[in-house]
């Protein structure tokens, strides 16, 4: 017998290929999507699917890829920064990224925004 999932907890289902799959909603700034995790096994699926929602609820963005990366620090610093550290350091971090890493780096994409690159803004 199959088990009822609770609202929020996504969904999981076998498809007629015999991979399973789980589906859970993801709220972007576009609209909703549904975000697909298939894999072998059903208990393989639940643990991946139990993560993917752990990080977005932890504030990783699911649609990344077409955000520059002024709008992820923003985004990052509203979600995951703020009322997690004091206000003066809240204010030094916001500083920062406004000064150094938006006026430098921010019109670029977040996936495009490499290694070497923030190396040599920094430098």
């Amino acid at each position: 017998m199959a088990k009822k999932r609770g609202n929020g907890e996504g969904s999981i289902y076998k498809r007629k290929n015999g991979r399973w799959v789980g589906q859970d909603l993801v709220h972007t700034a576009a609209g909703p999507k549904y975000r697909y995790i298939d894999g072998k096994t059903r208990q393989a699926v639940a643990e991946r699917l139990t993560k993917a929602m752990a990080d977005r609820d932890g504030g990783l963005i699911f649609d990344a890829a077409k955000m520059t990366l002024g709008e992820y620090l923003d985004h990052w610093l509203a979600d995951s920064v703020k009322g997690t550290v004091r206000a003066s350091t809240y204010e030094r971090h916001e500083a920062i990224v406004a000064t150094t890493y938006q006026a430098l780096l921010g019109p670029r994409r977040a996936q495009e925004a490499h290694l070497g690159t923030r190396a040599r803004a920094l430098s």
